[in-house]
C-alpha cells in the first residue's frame, strides 16, 4: 500500500506542478572525453539539426523543452585540464549523459577509468546515468556490449540506475531514444 500511495502522490504533485507552470527543469550533465560528441548532442536535442562545433572550452548551458518537459543541460568540456570540473556540476543534475566516442579505440581505457569513477560517486547516487556509445556510424566503433563486458571485472558499488545506449549524433540514430528514456524516468520518479 505504501508504494502505491507514494506513486499516486508523486504522479499527483508533478501534475499540479506541470500544469501552474512550477515544475523544475530537470538537470542534465552531458560530460565525456573531449571530440566525443557531447556538444553535437545537446544542440541536436535544442535545435534538431547537427551544427558545426568547436571544442568546448568550460561549458555550454541551454534550457529548452522537449516532449513536453523542459530541461536545463550542461555541457561540459572534455579535455584533460577541464575534467577535474565535472564534480562542479554534479548538484544540477537528475540526469548524468557520458558520452565516449566509440571510434576511439585508443581511449576507450580512459573511458572506462572516468565511467567507473562516476558509477561510483556518492554525489549522483539519486542521479540517472546514460553511457552514450557515440560515433556508431563509424567502421568498427565499439558497442554497447564491448563496454558492459570491459566494465564486468570491475567493483560497481553504487545504486545508480544506468542504461547505456549506442548512438550517432551525425545520423541521429540512438538519439531519440536517449530522450525518451530520460523523459519516461522523470515521469516514473514524478519530477515531471
Amino acid at each position: 500500500i505504501v508504494f502505491p500511495l507514494r506513486y499516486f502522490m508523486g504522479a499527483y504533485l508533478s501534475t499540479l506542478r506541470r500544469t501552474f507552470g512550477f515544475a523544475r527543469p530537470v538537470g542534465v550533465l552531458i560530460i565525456g572525453l573531449d571530440n566525443a560528441g557531447k556538444t553535437t548532442l545537446l544542440y541536436k536535442w535544442q535545435l534538431g539539426e547537427v551544427i558545426s562545433t568547436v571544442p568546448t572550452m568550460g561549458f555550454n548551458m541551454e534550457r529548452f523543452v522537449k516532449s513536453n518537459c523542459k530541461f536545463q543541460v550542461y555541457d561540459v568540456g572534455g579535455q584533460t585540464a577541464l575534467r577535474r570540473f565535472w564534480s562542479n556540476y554534479y548538484r544540477h543534475a537528475d540526469v548524468v549523459l557520458f558520452v565516449i566516442d566509440g571510434s576511439d579505440h585508443e581511449r576507450f581505457g580512459k573511458n572506462q577509468e572516468e565511467l567507473l569513477e562516476l558509477l561510483n560517486h556518492t554525489q549522483l547516487k539519486k542521479a540517472l546515468l546514460g553511457v552514450l556509445v557515440n560515433k556508431k556510424d563509424m567502421h568498427g566503433a565499439k558497442t554497447a556490449k564491448d563496454l558492459k563486458s570491459s566494465l564486468a571485472d570491475f567493483p560497481i558499488h553504487t545504486r545508480i540506475e544506468w542504461e547505456v545506449f549506442e548512438t550517432s549524433m551525425l545520423n541521429g540514430e540512438g538519439v531519440a531514444d536517449v530522450m525518451k528514456w530520460i523523459v519516461d524516468k522523470m515521469q516514473e520518479k514524478g519530477a515531471v
